[in-house]
């Protein structure tokens, strides 16, 4: 199972190294003032940003509101708990300025 992986990997690289060899070499001959512009071409390229995309569906936004929901006991636990972290740690502070060394 390994070599045929590896061999369809190898044939994989060997393709595109040969596809790269049969790109066009750039010529260095100046071009008439003429043909300066590229050609329009007939391949149409789209870039679509997914995440926003799949952001913005019905789908997504009903299933962000339930697990907000599933998560916020936890969530509010977890800040109450920092809270009171803050809290002690404070007064700490504060008992430990009012403390001499005797």
């Amino acid at each position: 199972m390994k070599r045929l992986s590896f061999l369809v990997i190898l044939v994989c690289l060997a393709a595109a190294v040969a596809a790269e060899g049969q790109a066009p070499a750039a010529s260095t001959a100046p071009k008439p003032a003429a043909q300066a512009a590229p050609a329009p071409s007939t391949a149409k390229v789209a870039v679509i940003m997914f995440q926003a995309a799949v952001a913005q569906t019905n789908e997504f936004q009903r299933d962000l509101a339930d697990l907000q929901k599933k998560y916020d006991p936890k969530r509010t636990q977890l800040k109450n708990l920092s809270d009171e972290i803050d809290k002690l740690t404070k007064d700490l502070q504060d008992q430990g300025a009012k403390l001499s060394d005797e």
